[in-house]
């Protein structure tokens, strides 16, 4: 049987999770959004492929993020372990993404 003390901490170290992913989440969008004009304005076939890969990777982070409320106490490590890798995952992309285009950007 867990104590008060261990879920309110165990809550609050979630909470906090929950709010660095979220801030990293409305991160990646405003640049999916600035990287997705850049690549329309250009008419870019490849670099808006990659666009709405990125839009998918952080749907599916906010779908894993939605799903944690609802794990089970024994999985949420396991959760959270996911969550973090999917969120390294997405930023490294939307980094590659940027260099590409600021790379076009400097051809032109």
């Amino acid at each position: 049987m867990t104590t008060n003390t261990t879920e309110t901490g165990t809550g609050a170290t979630l909470a906090a999770f929950e709010k660095r992913i979220r801030a990293e989440i409305k991160e990646a969008e405003a640049r999916i959004e600035k990287f997705e004009a850049k690549t329309k304005e250009r008419r870019l076939e490849a670099e808006t492929t990659a666009v709405n890969t990125l839009k998918s990777a952080r749907q599916n982070l906010e779908q894993k993020l939605k799903e944690l409320a609802t794990t089970q106490e024994a999985r949420v490590a396991r959760a959270k372990t996911d969550i973090d890798a999917a969120a390294v995952g997405l930023k490294t992309a939307l980094d590659d993404l940027g260099r590409r285009l600021s790379t076009l950007s400097e051809r032109k």
